[in-house]
């Protein structure tokens, strides 16, 4: 599973890539890797289809074969009957448009998302996820740990500030172990308004620096 855009170095049979469309492993693009990739096109990742949807990517014909009969209810268009049982999940045409349409504009918007990061990445006293010489990130969110967190969080919300993904420990309808590092992340981690500007900047510089 990817982070903040961040690709993982082992592919899987399911690759969560929701956050890492454009991402890359070793100069390859997300989604070459594994049996099957995931991508979501909620309305704040890196392109979105209208609010909600997202897409599956196979390395397999007959994965994908099938996956596209379980998500027309069973059948295509050719098939009077359902072959299997499925589901309704299929994209409306006026959401795959305008997907298309960013998708065309993909390399941009990534530039502009890792422009962004390095923006960000000057202010000192903050820890930033880095890149390796194999992973390129498509910089989705830029998020850093920082003892300032509350203080950055209250002054930029409004920016769109938010804090970082809780971990699955504070959910206590799910568990009720402990996981360290998440909560460091969550307990220190600050995602910053999707793209910096001089004003935003400067607010965070006055407070950690």
């Amino acid at each position: 599973m990817d982070h903040l855009g961040m690709p993982t170095e082992t592919p899987g049979i399911i690759e969560d890539a929701c956050q890492a469309l454009g991402s890359k492993i070793n100069g390859e693009y997300i989604g070459s890797r594994s049996t099957c990739t995931c991508f979501s096109f909620f309305d704040n990742k890196i392109i979105t289809s209208g609010g909600e949807g997202g897409a599956v990517v196979f390395k397999d014909v007959f994965l994908s074969k099938e996956a596209r009969l379980l998500r027309q209810q069973g059948k295509d268009y050719s098939m009077p009957f359902a072959v299997v049982e499925g589901f309704n999940m299929r994209m409306t045409d006026l959401q795959a448009c305008v997907g298309v349409v960013q998708l065309d504009h993909l390399k941009e918007i990534i530039e502009k998302k890792r422009k962004s990061f390095d923006e960000y990445s000057k202010i000192d006293n903050l820890i930033f996820q880095e890149e390796t010489s194999s992973k390129e990130s498509n910089r989705w969110l830029c998020g850093a740990l920082t003892d300032k967190r509350d203080e950055i969080y209250n002054s930029l919300k409004k920016e769109g500030a938010r804090l970082s993904f809780p971990p699955i420990g504070k959910f206590k309808w799910l568990t009720n172990k402990i996981f360290p590092s998440s909560s460091i992340l969550y307990e220190r981690g600050i995602i910053f308004p999707p793209f910096a500007t001089k004003e935003i900047t400067e607010k965070i510089k006055t407070i950690v620096e």
